[in-house]
């Protein structure tokens, strides 16, 4: 083991996630997923980030982001439980 390469600690991904559009490489599933949302508030990738997460605690949030940043009301279906408040007042 004492040859074996560093491995990058999942902030730094975290943060050059945010930077390139990519959060696959960080190896967290919450903080590869918080990357996602965060990268849908962002980056014009359209569906994309959302599409990539991996679990249900971050998926509902990253489609309410994304439906409120493109004012597209047909994204809040995917919202989960945020649909409610986009239909209210954001989109």
């Amino acid at each position: 083991m004492a040859c074996s390469k560093p491995q990058v600690p999942d902030a730094k991904l975290y943060r050059d996630g945010l930077a390139s559009g990519d959060c696959s490489p960080v190896r967290d599933g919450d903080l590869r997923d918080d990357c996602w949302v965060a990268t849908a508030e962002t980056k014009s990738l359209r569906a994309k980030p959302c599409d990539l997460i991996g679990g249900d605690r971050y998926e509902g949030e990253c489609w309410f982001v994304l439906a409120e940043r493109e004012k597209d009301p047909t994204l809040c279906k995917k919202a989960g439980t945020y649909a409610d408040e986009i239909g209210r007042a954001h989109v």
